[in-house]
């Protein structure tokens, strides 16, 4: 099976939640199907390091969570985690022409 390796155009579903100090989770951003994330894996710029590391060497299809603490603040119990429903890459567009 096809996996996520650098170069590789993936389309990327997922739910963005922010978790309070007290547990509870706050929906802060989300994609699905009909408008995923769409990336070069290792190109595109500005994707968050622990989401990327992730991904990395994941099959198509493949679901995963991740937490992260923001690096600019001081230390909190703070994280965001990502969980996805549709990951998928795109065989037929090869990089670097894809959109």
């Amino acid at each position: 099976m096809e996996k996520i390796v650098p170069g590789k155009y993936v389309e990327l579903g997922y739910d963005l939640y922010k978790v309070n100090p007290d547990g509870s989770e706050k929906l802060m951003h989300q994609t699905d199907k009909s408008d995923p994330e769409k990336i070069i894996f290792g190109v595109t710029r500005g994707m968050i390091e622990p989401l990327e590391k992730a991904i990395d060497g994941l099959e198509i299809g493949s679901k995963f969570n991740v937490s992260a603490t923001p690096s600019r603040s001081p230390p909190s119990k703070k994280t965001s985690s990502w969980s996805t429903a549709n990951l998928t890459t795109n065989t037929s567009c090869p990089a670097p022409t894809c959109p």
